[in-house]
């Protein structure tokens, strides 16, 4: 008789929570889309340059994969742009609620204050 496994189920606990995720994924794929466009790149231009297929940046820009910070450093580096281009403007002074500050404390104790330190400098400039 096989084995079977219970696998993890996903954090993700109710399906409203996908919805914002996506906007974000969407919205941070348009912004990329934007960048490469305003400097008239081809998308065969940057994806070679960041050492990625053209596929893969084309799925990037539809908004159809994630993009891991190391692509948006690539991209910020070649586009020659701030990485906050790819991200949208957040209103107040923290975009963290209280269950994401309850998750990075949980993770690492000393993240959070450091992560409100950044936002207050980013602010002040």
């Amino acid at each position: 008789m096989p084995r079977t496994t219970n696998k993890k189920q996903s954090t993700i606990s109710n399906e409203n929570d996908i919805e914002p995720i996506n906007r974000l994924k969407k919205d941070i794929a348009e912004r990329i889309r934007r960048a490469r466009r305003a400097r008239d790149y081809t998308v065969q231009y940057v994806a070679d340059s960041i050492d990625i297929s053209r596929e893969a940046l084309n799925q990037i820009e539809r908004g159809k994969n994630h993009v891991n910070a190391v692509t948006l450093y690539k991209l910020a580096t070649r586009l020659n742009c701030p990485l906050t281009t790819f991200f949208p403007e957040v209103d107040g002074d923290f975009a963290l609620g209280p269950k994401g500050r309850t998750l990075i404390t949980e993770a690492d104790p000393g993240s959070l204050e450091w992560i409100e330190d950044m936002f207050k400098k980013e602010k002040e400039k």
